[in-house]
């Protein structure tokens, strides 16, 4: 990354047109207060909605 920063989103063109799925980080919080992370693990999401969430920028024209 050239240390520009940390990424805020993720290209749902690039997903769709490369078929490379992003890694998603995930962590649980206990829902009793100060018990902290209660889990964590790694996803890799369906393609599915990425291929949705780009029909739904191509109809909205919202790119941001």
């Amino acid at each position: 990354m050239d240390f520009r920063g940390t990424p805020t989103g993720i290209d749902v063109a690039k997903v769709v047109s490369t078929q490379i799925l992003p890694a998603v980080n995930t962590g649980m919080a206990g829902k009793e207060a100060g018990t902290g992370q209660v889990g964590a693990g790694l996803v890799e999401p369906p393609m599915s909605c990425f291929e949705q969430a780009l029909v739904a920028v191509a109809e909205t024209g919202d790119s941001a």
